[in-house]
């Protein structure tokens, strides 16, 4: 195993994370760079979810 100065954190979110998130700030491309996704698969969760 590579040695890091600092364990990486492996971050688990839920598709409510998700949006809330786009509620709070209202822009898709920020929700999927927070979340390391693409803007096509935050928009996809978000039409399926009712929220666009």
């Amino acid at each position: 195993m590579i040695e890091y100065m600092n364990e990486p954190i492996y971050y688990e979110f839920t598709v409510q994370d998700i949006i809330d998130e786009y509620i709070k700030c209202g822009d898709i491309k920020k929700v999927a760079g927070i979340y390391c996704m693409e803007k096509k698969s935050v928009k996809s969760i978000l039409n399926k979810e009712g929220v666009l």
